[in-house]
């Protein structure tokens, strides 16, 4: 219902997607190359472009897509963490969330980067395969979630981790496991490292803006959220700009302790502090439809829904430590939250920014959801027979 009109971030995917497909080149209007995000999302919406030429209809459908394979995802781990009452509650509240539903006609990579990592999850927890297996698909689905976004590098180590904890795997196939999934990642992203070395005479591993979103979180006049960059990176190359504004960054950690601590509880809390970034993402649209105070009054509810989904999903967790103790911070979903909250309190924080996190506090909200239900006696929460109340800790979730 409404169209898509690219606004910030969705401007440049739009305009780098539409010269991938018109050019085949990944490069800025101007003619400029550029390794400043990976080339994965822009990829994603180069494909309907080059079918449909510079038409908004095929971006929105594969939005549409992409946010489907969540849902299915979410209901698939969450029947495997949880039990499926839960799974099915959990995907009933990514199914209704507003910044979901108002990211269908958003271009980013939120979608695409929440259906890799879930892909990723799903094949590292599949029982069914070998471990050499489950390593080669993890390794390569997480090159793809890096693709989209690179602060999934690291999940090539903590997805394994994660099942090792969780499940008790043995030192011999946790080594297989992890071996397998690095090294596929390692060939899948070695390609685009070596164009980088060709495009930019720098061996970029992925993207260039890391150091640069580092800088903005860590700096004397950082506020935790977006800032101007200085003045005299202005004419540097993006390769240049982005080693000098690391070594500043680190510099300022190493040199300001207490402030950066500081500023790692400011950068959590912004990060959870609302959800309406989706709005203003389509508040060109929006407003001519149902006005300024409806903008207004739609910000408010997406913030409600979040407000609710966040203390459900924190429910969850609190369920989860309760009955498993320690072993419950190992639990996947937890873990998945805890690493995108981190790297974000790391580097920069902005509502959008805990979008990775949704399915699993959707997963969390759906499980204290269905946990009240059984408290209170309701038959919905015994659907799944023996598993329901015990699930804990026959399952490990």
């Amino acid at each position: 219902m409404i169209p898509v009109h690219p606004v910030s971030d969705a401007a440049a995917y739009d305009e780098l997607a539409w010269n991938l497909a018109s050019r085949g080149a990944y490069e800025w209007n101007n003619g400029d190359v550029t390794a400043y995000w990976p080339v994965g999302t822009a990829f994603i919406y180069s494909l309907p472009y080059r079918l449909l030429g510079h038409d908004y209809a095929g971006a929105a459908l594969l939005n549409l897509l992409a946010g489907t394979g969540v849902l299915a995802l979410i209901i698939k781990l969450g029947s495997e963490w949880f039990t499926r009452p839960a799974a099915l509650a959990a995907g009933a509240l990514y199914a209704f969330w507003p910044s979901q539903i108002q990211f269908t006609t958003v271009l980013a990579s939120e979608l695409y980067f929440q259906l890799a990592v879930l892909s990723a999850m799903s094949a590292a927890f599949d029982a069914r395969r070998a471990y050499l297996i489950r390593g080669l698909a993890v390794g390569a689905l997480v090159a793809a979630a890096a693709y989209v976004r690179p602060l999934a590098l690291p999940l090539v180590v903590l997805i394994p981790v994660a099942v090792a904890l969780y499940r008790r795997v043995g030192v011999r196939d946790l080594l297989i496991f992890a071996t397998a999934a690095a090294v596929t990642m390692a060939v899948c992203i070695f390609p685009w490292t070596m164009r980088n070395m060709r495009a930019l005479g720098s061996p970029v591993i992925i993207s260039t803006n890391g150091p640069l979103v580092m800088w903005m979180g860590n700096n004397r006049n950082a506020t935790g959220e977006f800032v101007d960059l200085p003045a005299d990176v202005a004419g540097m190359d993006e390769v240049t700009r982005s080693r000098v504004l690391g070594e500043r960054a680190r510099a300022f950690i190493t040199e300001h302790p207490l402030r950066f601590s500081e500023l790692l509880v400011r950068k959590t809390l912004i990060t959870h502090s609302r959800e309406t970034i989706g709005v203003v993402w389509n508040q060109e649209e929006l407003e001519p439809r149902i006005g300024v105070r409806g903008v207004f009054i739609a910000k408010i509810l997406s913030s409600l829904y979040w407000y609710g989904l966040l203390l459900l999903g924190l429910a969850g967790a609190a369920l989860i430590l309760r009955r498993e103790k320690l072993r419950g911070l190992f639990h996947p979903a937890l873990l998945a939250w805890a690493y995108f909250a981190a790297i974000h309190a790391v580097t920069l924080a902005q509502d959008r920014y805990h979008f990775p996190s949704i399915p699993f506090i959707a997963m969390l909200a759906g499980f204290a959801a269905l946990s009240a239900l059984d408290r209170f006696g309701w038959p919905i929460s015994r659907l799944d027979g023996e598993r329901c109340g015990a699930h804990v800790h026959t399952r490990g979730g």
